[in-house]
């Protein structure tokens, strides 16, 4: 138990730091309009001179504060990958497929529909399986309280409701309903050059598995990330994210939490395309379960990816 209260102090550390970032962007962005630098105004999911960078998929796994402009509509294609377990060989792959309108100025909607294939073999604590299954059906909603330029940061929040029926993890035949909640928070830090951001996140999720038996959980998460351009349309940058499982809908229980941290790549192609990547690599955590194990690997994987392609219209 020592080293679980060790890891929980540098959970909390972790977590102060993250909030001071969100903090810390605010000078940053004041000290650029103290040297008539031109603040840009979000656009379109691409880098455009004469509309700015857009942020909203700038970041990797972290979401930035833009929602479009009115009357635009997005085409999403994401995959998200998640690898590696304490033992034996653990793949899971959700692919997704959305697509999201802008009907007025500061609030976007979308609709997604995504599968689940997972392969697990030999994983202690698991079924082995190898399948495809249909997943999820979701609903996003974004209000942007504060845009850049008109504010030093952006300021959105994101809400999506989703019914399910995979198990995450576990690649289980389940009937799920859930939420995934973000305030998403990020500024220009050097125009159209430098980008930071930060999420709070909060994922309530009811879980009715084959036999009856009802599970209900949370996660509690923070995220950085900063971004600069390299060259004109490509981004590079990193992140980290920090998460909390709990029992109960409402953080009652802790169980375990997991800090990952890793590159991400942002690039603006032609005819309004766009396409990132994310890789996270789990650097510490603990489950309540294994104290003393230095990394969660039974409710997160070693390895996650997330990469995307869209364009609007």
């Amino acid at each position: 138990m020592p080293a679980a209260r060790s890891w929980g102090a540098r959970g909390a550390a972790l977590t102060g730091f993250l909030i001071a970032a969100l903090i810390s962007i605010v000078p940053g962005i004041s000290r650029a309009d103290d040297d008539d630098a031109p603040v840009t105004r979000a656009a379109g999911p691409q880098d455009r001179d004469d509309e700015g960078v857009e942020t909203e998929n700038l970041f990797g796994f972290t979401t930035g504060s833009d929602v479009g402009e009115p009357g635009e509509t997005e085409l999403t294609t994401e995959i998200d990958g998640a690898f590696g377990k304490r033992d034996g060989r653990y793949t899971a792959w959700r692919p997704k497929l959305e697509i999201g309108h802008t009907p007025f100025r500061n609030f976007a909607i979308s609709l997604g529909a995504s599968l689940a294939y997972h392969r697990i073999e030999g994983v202690t604590g698991l079924d082995d399986v190898d399948r495809w299954m249909f997943d999820t059906l979701s609903l996003e909603m974004k209000y942007r309280f504060l845009e850049r330029g008109a504010s030093p940061i952006g300021l959105t929040l994101v809400v999506e409701p989703e019914w399910g029926r995979v198990e995450e993890d576990s690649g289980e035949r389940v009937t799920k309903y859930g939420a995934e909640i973000k305030l998403a928070a990020d500024a220009e830090l050097v125009p159209e050059r430098l980008f930071a951001a930060v999420n709070v996140l909060y994922e309530p999720e009811r879980v009715r598995e084959a036999d009856g038996e009802v599970e209900k959980e949370s996660t509690f998460g923070l995220s950085a990330a900063l971004t600069g351009r390299v060259v004109e349309g490509v981004f590079l940058g990193g992140e980290l994210r920090y998460l909390r499982k709990y029992e109960g809908l409402g953080l009652e229980t802790f169980t375990g939490d997991a800090l990952f941290a890793g590159p991400t790549l942002y690039v603006s192609l032609p005819n309004d395309w766009w396409a990132s990547a994310a890789w996270n690599i789990q650097v510490a955590g603990q489950s309540e379960d294994e104290p003393e194990r230095d990394l969660n690997l039974d409710q997160f994987a070693r390895h996650e990816v997330k990469f995307r392609l869209g364009t609007q219209f």
